[in-house]
């Protein structure tokens, strides 16, 4: 995970952004849900605070800025 996988696919010889985009794309097609259902998620704090909700939501493949902004249009 984090900068340990970075570092490792940095050394193999693998765009790194390339393997994300294809990751987020495997993990959406099998189990994305909508931003809103996640939005919902946030409000419920299922999703952590600050720089733990973005890391998670990046990692799961959703956009932070998209998901946050909805979060504060329910609010």
């Amino acid at each position: 995970n984090g900068d340990n996988r970075i570092s490792r696919l940095k050394k193999a010889g693998y765009n790194v952004s390339a393997i994300q985009r294809e990751v987020n794309q495997i993990l959406k097609n099998n189990s994305h849900k909508s931003n809103e259902v996640i939005a919902k998620e946030v409000i419920q704090g299922k999703w952590g605070n600050g720089k733990e909700r973005k890391k998670r939501l990046t990692e799961a493949g959703y956009n932070y800025a998209t998901i946050q902004k909805i979060v504060n249009q329910m609010m």
